[in-house]
């Protein structure tokens, strides 16, 4: 509403999935929502991500085997 960006007391979140736009969905959602909420999501729907907090704190949730996506 103000044209500035969320503040949050993350600084990066990444999501690894199958397709493209979902990644960036649950990215935005998850930036947005600040770390605790962002790991209710993760554990909730079973998100892959890297979160990096403003303290230079780095999570990494879920299994981020690169090699699960080839067919």
């Amino acid at each position: 509403s103000t044209g500035f960006p969320v503040k949050t007391n993350l600084l990066s979140a990444t999501v690894v999935a199958e397709r493209a736009i979902d990644a960036d969905c649950w990215s935005t959602i998850l930036f947005s929502a600040g770390i605790e909420k962002a790991e209710g999501y993760i554990d909730k729907y079973g998100l892959r991500a890297i979160l990096v907090q403003e303290n230079g704190q780095i999570n990494v949730y879920g299994n981020l085997n690169f090699q699960s996506f080839e067919k």
